[in-house]
């Protein structure tokens, strides 16, 4: 079977701070960093990680 992944990517730096955002399938899934540390994970606008 055929199987296609779509797939973007995109990172925002600001002051030390990191927004990747990542769509893939269909779905949105945001990663913001601070200061190297992963603090919150949004996946399709819901909060599924935060320090």
């Amino acid at each position: 079977a055929l199987v296609i992944s779509l797939y973007s990517s995109s990172t925002e730096m600001n002051q030390g701070n990191c927004l990747q955002r990542i769509k893939e399938n269909g779905q949105e899934r945001i990663e913001i960093e601070e200061d190297g540390v992963l603090k919150s994970v949004l996946i399709n606008g819901e909060t599924m990680l935060t320090e």
